[in-house]
């Protein structure tokens, strides 16, 4: 409610009822039409009052004109009992304009401000309807995905063996071509050639068959710096040839001890090697890639980070950097991430991508130690 000097609707009200009175007090009373004219625009301010603040307003309004115009009728219209009669129930008639007309105006507040919280639920509702139907998109266009990996999968299972095969037996041609050639020919180079793609073949429908089948793991104890130590050890010649360092930390205090992981050791050492080429083919000659194991002893969490310091990804490559065959790179299957989050969360474990545009990306995993 608006304070009283700043409520113009209640000004208007007292000027009305203090001009109408003046009218009747200054106006002799041998012009009696004219006083029934005053009586009539008491009206006015009683209905208003009753409109803007209720019953109680319009109460309040119809007892101060009582109140102003009866000293009117006893002073200066005495004598005249039978005529003042009329007056007098007007007066009465005032009161009940104000509580009739405040009751009808509550009333008619009332269902506007029912109607408009009516209104105001069904956008809250509609709003509701938007986002579920948004939702129902989402898991739509998911399920569709689900079921394109489903039969990539079985496709995948069922071409297995029919590509596996002949390029078992093209790597045997291949190996025994290889013997026949001398060194120093110049014909050995396509021999590596046909090796190197062959191997690339064999390692693209691995991991089509690892995205598309879920094999029981083999759960054991194992030293985590050691299978990571493993893994770097395999991508040390190709570090080199790019030029590119990896640097290794372990926790304070954890470099001659064992921190033991308890998982499918193969399949963490096919995580910790996705990454790390990823990691390889995005940083540029004479950088560093940057491994860090910390370990919240509280917790008993073990967060193991893997860091380049390539061109990063642009926070719309990064939303879907995880979707299976999305990748930036001519050359790349777009599996390597989905394919380590997949073995991450079967392990019970999380892990976090992070990235920015120039500044690298960082990998991190949150492993649980028993």
């Amino acid at each position: 409610m608006k304070p009283f000097f700043k409520n113009y609707r209640l000004w208007l009200i007292v000027l009305m009822v203090v001009l109408i009175s003046i009218l009747h007090y200054s106006t002799a009373i041998t012009m009696g039409y004219m006083h029934e004219f005053y009586r009539l625009l008491y009206y006015l301010p009683i209905i208003l009052a009753a409109f803007y603040f209720g019953v109680r307003g319009g109460l309040i309004a119809s007892l101060s004109v009582s109140l102003i115009y009866l000293p009117h009728l006893m002073f200066q219209w005495r004598g005249e009992f039978p005529h003042n009669l009329g007056r007098f129930l007007e007066i009465i008639l005032y009161n009940v304009v104000a509580v009739v007309t405040g009751w009808l105006a509550g009333n008619e507040r009332r269902e506007r401000t029912r109607y408009q919280n009516a209104a105001s639920e069904l956008e809250k509702s509609y709003q509701q309807l938007q986002q579920q139907s948004e939702q129902l998109r989402e898991i739509e266009e998911q399920l569709r995905h689900a079921e394109r990996l489903s039969v990539m999968g079985e496709l995948a299972a069922s071409l297995a063996h029919e590509v596996r095969n002949p390029l078992g037996a093209i790597r045997g041609a291949v190996e025994i071509l290889e013997d026949e050639i001398p060194r120093d020919s110049p014909n050995r180079e396509f021999v590596e050639v046909l090796k190197k793609e062959v191997g690339r073949l064999n390692q693209t429908i691995d991991n089509y068959l690892s995205l598309a089948r879920r094999v029981p793991d083999t759960v054991t104890t194992f030293d985590f710096a050691a299978a990571v130590h493993s893994v770097i050890s395999i991508l040390a010649a190709s570090a080199r040839k790019q030029k590119i360092h990896f640097r290794f930390e372990l926790p304070n205090g954890a470099a001659g001890a064992t921190i033991t992981v308890r998982a499918d050791e193969a399949k963490f050492r096919q995580v910790v090697l996705n990454l790390l080429l990823n990691a390889l083919a995005a940083s540029p000659a004479e950088s560093e890639i940057h491994l860090r194991a910390d370990l919240q002893k509280v917790s008993g969490l073990l967060n193991f980070l893997i860091e380049d310091h390539g061109a990063g990804m642009t926070p719309e490559v990064l939303q879907k950097a995880m979707q299976p065959f999305f990748t930036t790179k001519p050359s790349g299957t777009g599996l390597g991430l989905p394919i380590s989050k997949r073995i991450v969360e079967q392990f019970g474990w999380m892990m976090n991508l992070e990235s920015e545009p120039s500044r690298g990306t960082r990998v991190t995993i949150h492993i649980p130690l028993s």
